[in-house]
């Protein structure tokens, strides 16, 4: 079952947002929509990461310190990842055209 949202932000997101909808053929509401649930599910999987499990319980501490680092490591690859967003594009086309 659909439901209407409103829903407040930033114009020049919001311009932006408008254009890759078009490019790609679907609705705003169907890219948010596909967000929220890739989100979700990325939340989900965190949350499932860290309940332990009667393997988890098992490993060595060795190991399970070497997962613990491994998970650091993502959590830091996936902040590497969002601040590569389209906001910051702006400022790398400057620095590299100056540059030039």
């Amino acid at each position: 079952m659909k439901k209407k949202l409103t829903l407040s932000i930033n114009q020049d997101l919001l311009i932006k947002a408008k254009n890759l909808a078009k490019e790609e053929g679907i609705s705003l509401s169907a890219i948010f929509e596909k967000y929220l649930k890739k989100r979700i599910a990325e939340v989900k999987h965190h949350q499932g990461l860290e309940e332990p499990t009667k393997t988890y319980k098992s490993l060595s501490p060795a190991v399970r310190k070497k997962l613990g680092a491994l998970n650091e490591l993502d959590e830091l690859l996936s902040k590497i990842q969002v601040s590569k967003d389209v906001d910051n594009a702006d400022y790398r086309d400057e620095r590299y055209a100056a540059r030039s």
